[in-house]
């Protein structure tokens, strides 16, 4: 289905990348099996993300929510779960995306991170992802701008890698430590919380998940 026109004007407006639904039904997640995958309905706006003869299911918020992705890594593919986590009450917009995968014993949330931001006040980050060459690690490229009225918008780039564990979530090892004061250092703090939690394997991407994720540190709007 192609995109509405607001939604692609608004991406090249703040250089937020709209992100749709991939056209996939099948994906190999677990290592030589092809499972069927997709979205069925559970109360409260949530859905289960299912594939065939893999389990658990995982549960995650209902608004926009999508198979943003499939990313090969390890033998084996990491499905990206994108879905809307705005603040209540706000008009910022929030993207996030669960990278769900097979660790070796279970289906589980692998990473979660921020797909796209997008403040009131114009202010944005957006996140690619992307598998690397060798297919180890997955590669996230970063962008964040913040308007600064009639001075030039303050803008930061970096890059993001996580790499794979057999048994564990995905592990975070980025290039180089982030400058102090950056939206780098701070989005990598809020990342590092998330990293605690997801030691333990993860089939529910609850509030108190998608907490540790608040917008409070991304660009300001």
């Amino acid at each position: 289905m192609p995109l509405p026109r607001r939604a692609l004007l608004a991406a090249a407006l703040f250089g937020a990348p709209a992100t749709p639904a991939v056209a996939a039904d099948h994906a190999t997640l677990r290592p030589g099996v092809a499972s069927q995958i997709g979205f069925s309905p559970l109360p409260q706006e949530r859905v289960a993300f299912r594939a065939s003869g893999l389990a658990p299911a995982i549960d995650l918020p209902a608004p926009r929510a999508r198979i943003a992705a499939l990313l090969p890594i390890a033998g084996r593919q990491v499905a990206v779960l994108a879905f809307g986590a705005d603040p209540p009450g706000s008009a910022a917009r929030l993207d996030l995306a669960a990278l769900v995968g097979w660790d070796g014993a279970v289906l589980r949330v692998l990473a979660l991170e921020v797909l796209n931001w997008q403040a009131a006040s114009g202010a944005w980050l957006a996140t690619r992802l992307a598998a690397t060459a060798d297919r180890t690690r997955l590669l996230l490229t970063r962008e964040a701008a913040v308007p600064r009225g009639a001075l030039p918008w303050q803008r930061e780039h970096w890059t993001d890698l996580l790499g794979w564990r057999d048994g564990a979530a995905l592990a975070d090892a980025p290039p180089r430590p982030p400058a102090p004061g950056t939206w780098q250092a701070q989005l990598a703090a809020m990342r590092a919380r998330v990293a605690v939690r997801l030691a333990a394997p993860c089939d529910d991407v609850a509030e108190d998940v998608i907490g540790l994720l608040a917008p409070s540190a991304l660009p300001p709007g």
